[in-house]
């Protein structure tokens, strides 16, 4: 996460925040300026990242979870929602 939280204050348009506040809010996407910081090739990169870690820390702790069956729901429920 250490690595993550580089990523994320080196971003843009970004209040720079502390470790540990970092860690209450990594998962709020919304609260990044769309204009500015979503369009960046380095926001990219951080999403990347945050999901390779997620997948990662998945893998380790729950072994025996199909995560891949998990995506193939999502992605479902994201094509069902596009199409409406």
């Amino acid at each position: 996460m250490h690595s993550l939280h580089a990523l994320y204050i080196n971003l843009k348009h970004i209040t720079k925040i502390d470790y540990i506040f970092y860690l209450g809010q990594f998962d709020k996407f919304t609260d990044i300026p769309k204009n500015t910081t979503k369009k960046t090739g380095a926001y990219k990169e951080y999403l990347h990242a945050v999901k390779d870690y997620l997948v990662y820390f998945m893998e380790r702790t729950r072994p025996l979870h199909n995560l891949e069956e998990d995506f193939k729901k999502s992605d479902t429920e994201i094509d069902r929602l596009i199409a409406n």
